[in-house]
């Protein structure tokens, strides 16, 4: 099995696999934009940055409203129009109907909305769905089979708890909503990863929210993993090498394998000065979950956080996010799927 990993990585991971697309026009980036696939075009819309200024300059953070299309690989992204209003940090899902759009914040507020973003004679239309049970921004999701599975979070900007919530939507019934779910056998978590490989949902990592000595929120940085398998419920997962929080999601599945790529260590968040951070882990872990085994990190040519990955012809596409804290990029990767 280790040989079959090894080469998985060898696929997955080569610097050479990856290539370039036209970066989004803006020439910061964003970290957590919506992204998806909507009439067979790749889609961007919303996402935060700091435009003006740095974080440790006393920049803000704004959130941002833009819808970005590719019609194809080979293509310049076009301005496609805008979201209802601001988001970002919520959770698209590719849908045949279009792109659907979950939770989410703005500079304010976390949002319970749901909504469709889908084309009509070329013209952006946008359809109303079930609100989740609660706000939620800071969490991770996917579509598996008929059902669209939700996990982690956070549900107001100042919550000093991250949400411990598994909801599910079923696709064949939405008009019922959102359903709650049991949740996995760990601690709430906000900005974790997610996988699906067909038939089961994949919770990594993540951060937990508390109180300190002095009053202040802190995260504690997970390496838990569990596997919610529909028929059974959770099962926990052997321990991570290392935290990968607001990595690349949904993580890739291919071959039998899931690839967590990059995220957040924790290791260097207090570090100074931070203009100088060197980045997030380029690393990735991989997981058999036929072996129930962890193989070994392996080199990965990128640094990047709060970054989601979508499935478009035939290639995996990373967009966009954070290289290191306080610092995003409009670089978007395609890696074609063996």
């Amino acid at each position: 099995m280790l040989t079959l990993l090894a080469s998985m990585a060898c696929l997955v991971l080569q610097q050479e696999g990856w290539e370039k697309l036209a970066p989004l026009p803006d020439k910061e980036g964003f970290a957590s934009p919506f992204a998806g696939v909507m009439d067979g075009k790749l889609v961007v819309a919303g996402g935060a940055n700091f435009p003006d200024k740095k974080p440790w300059e006393g920049g803000i953070k704004v959130w941002h409203d833009s819808i970005f299309m590719l019609d194809n690989p080979g293509a310049d992204w076009k301005n496609a129009g805008k979201l209802p209003k601001p988001l970002a940090y919520g959770v698209g899902v590719s849908l045949k109907e279009g792109m659907l759009c979950i939770g989410g914040s703005d500079s304010k507020k976390h949002y319970a909305d749901c909504f469709l973003v889908a084309l009509d004679n070329n013209h952006l239309k946008f359809k109303a769905y079930p609100s989740l049970p609660k706000p939620c921004a800071n969490m991770c999701g996917a579509k598996i089979g008929d059902m669209v599975y939700l996990a982690g979070g956070t549900e107001a900007p100042d919550s000093l708890k991250a949400l411990h919530n598994f909801w599910c939507l079923n696709l064949n019934d939405v008009k019922a909503g959102w359903k709650v779910l049991e949740p996995w056998p760990g601690l709430g978590r906000m900005l974790p990863v997610c996988a699906g490989d067909g038939e089961n949902f994949y919770l990594f990592s993540g951060a937990a929210l508390s109180l300190n000595a002095t009053g202040k929120i802190e995260r504690t940085y997970l390496s838990d993993a569990f596997v919610f398998k529909p028929k059974v419920g959770w099962k926990k997962l052997p321990i991570m090498s290392r935290p990968c929080v607001a990595a690349a999601s949904p993580a890739i599945f291919s071959k039998g394998v899931i690839q967590l790529l990059s995220g957040d260590d924790g290791k260097l968040v207090n570090f100074e000065p931070k203009q100088k951070h060197p980045g997030f882990p380029n690393s990735a872990m991989q997981y058999d979950p036929e072996s129930n085994s962890w193989g070994k990190d392996l080199p990965f040519h990128l640094s990047r956080a709060t970054v989601p990955l979508v499935s478009w012809k035939g290639s995996i596409i990373l967009i966009s996010g954070e290289i290191s804290p306080g610092i995003r990029t409009p670089e978007i990767w395609s890696m074609r799927l063996p």
